[in-house]
């Protein structure tokens, strides 16, 4: 019997499933008359902007390349569908669907949810594949046009409906795709990276101006007037208007009295290196919003290998936050088709969307493993191999007899007793087998 948070019997199903915190029942929470919630972002509220702010932060040229080599990776991965049945020609449908379909852009325009917290994605064509009507093209649509009412329920604010809007999904069933990035029931909006990133893009514009400015006014070299003491302040005047030219021209007329004397700046190659670290600084925050980890830190050396070490494991982890949205969109499209045809297969049978990248394996387990291997009497056993992300199918196994027997002239003993080990007769080279066969995720 299924009991309330006040131990009573919970007796209909709407009991059972009814939500009790809601915004319209929290105490202090202010539901205005327009139904469309705000966007909880801190960049967006301070500055009573819209989510098109962000397109300028995306053109920020430090920006724009993480984003660009991190949709590139995602949509470059290899793809698979999986049923949890030994054989399904539903799989086997779906699969050939994506091969007909531009996926790649689809994956680039997906993972628009991720740089702005959300996305919206309409089917504008459809086609006949196999006999099926399924979509064709997907084209990602401005956020700027779409935002959540009350209920959380995605809207399309037109020119029909500026205040209301329509409820997307319920006026234009299988129609639109939303794939959204950490959202939450307190923000439907999704945690977009441009907004993390907004103020480090300003700052990377801001600091390119400033070096700019330094190169042309701070970092040339300074000329000093000796004029009689005696001259009108029109001479000296004078004398100055000679010196700037001079700065600018490398010539000027010096009447006679006056010197003047060019003075190295002491500090360029400071200011030059605060310049430089400010800008590394901030790039190197960018590329850890997007692929989780400092590659700069590799590609430089500086960090050391522990640094390269987990740089590795974090970027799986970044690159698994964009294989999820990925997913969402394309078991979207899956249920539609679900929807619209009679498909091969059964209905219950739980078809997935894999996307797989190779993981870099570190030197140390390798070299490790290949001391394992190495040691006198080790078999490495089927288990093992497995537990370093392996196959089962990517190895064969045989019934071996024991080297060490062997040589000694005697028997191998009975089957029972022999060891499963690989088909080699001498120890497997690990740091190779890595090198064939990357760790899959």
């Amino acid at each position: 019997m299924l009991l309330d948070a006040r131990g009573k019997p919970i007796k209909s199903k709407s009991d059972k499933f009814l939500e009790v915190a809601t915004r319209q029942a929290a105490n202090g929470e202010f539901i205005g008359t327009i139904n469309r919630l705000p966007n909880p972002s801190l960049i967006l509220q301070s500055r009573a902007d819209t989510i098109a702010v962000f397109e300028k932060v995306a053109e920020q040229i430090d920006v724009a390349a993480a984003i660009n080599d991190y949709r590139a990776g995602v949509a470059s991965m290899e793809f698979n569908v999986q049923s949890n049945l030994d054989k399904s020609d539903r799989a086997g449908f779906f699969l050939d669907y994506l091969n007909s379909i531009d996926l790649p852009d689809i994956i680039e325009q997906a993972l628009e949810a991720r740089d702005y917290g959300y996305s919206i994605l309409e089917i504008t064509r459809w086609k006949v594949f196999q006999g099926k009507t399924v979509p064709a093209q997907l084209e990602s649509k401005p956020q700027r046009w779409f935002g959540y009412d009350n209920l959380n329920r995605l809207r399309f604010y037109s020119q029909t409906q500026p205040m209301e809007g329509d409820d997307v999904h319920a006026t234009w069933p299988n129609k639109f795709i939303n794939p959204r990035h950490r959202a939450r029931y307190a923000n439907p909006y999704g945690k977009g990276l441009l907004d993390l990133a907004y103020w480090h893009a300003v700052a990377l514009n801001g600091n390119f101006e400033f070096m700019m400015t330094f190169l042309e006014e701070d970092g040339r070299d300074k000329w000093v007037v000796k004029h009689p003491r005696n001259a009108t302040s029109e001479e000296i005047n004078n004398a100055l208007n000679m010196a700037f030219n001079l700065r600018n021209n490398g010539v000027a007329a010096i009447p006679e009295g006056n010197e003047f004397d060019k003075k190295d700046v002491a500090g360029r190659s400071s200011s030059t290196e605060a310049y430089t670290k400010a800008d590394e600084l901030l790039s190197r925050k960018i590329l850890k919003l997007w692929y989780g980890t400092d590659l700069m830190m590799q590609v430089e050396g500086k960090g050391g290998y522990s640094s390269s070490k987990s740089g590795i494991q974090l970027r799986g982890e970044a690159l698994s936050s964009g294989k999820r949205i990925v997913q969402q969109v394309v078991h979207e499209l899956f249920r539609i088709c679900a929807e619209l045809n009679n498909l091969p297969g059964s209905d219950d049978e739980t078809i997935t969307f894999i996307l797989t990248h190779d993981e870099e394996i570190s030197k140390e387990e390798a070299e490790r493993d290949q001391v394992y291997t190495g040691m006198p009497g080790f078999k490495p056993t089927k288990k093992f191999y497995l537990n370093r992300g392996f196959k089962e199918d990517e190895f064969v196994f045989t019934e071996l007899a024991d080297p060490a027997t062997k040589q000694q002239g005697q028997s191998a003993g009975t089957p029972a007793q022999q060891a499963a080990t690989f088909a080699a007769d001498v120890p497997v080279d690990m740091l190779r087998a890595y090198t064939l066969l990357k760790k899959k995720p």
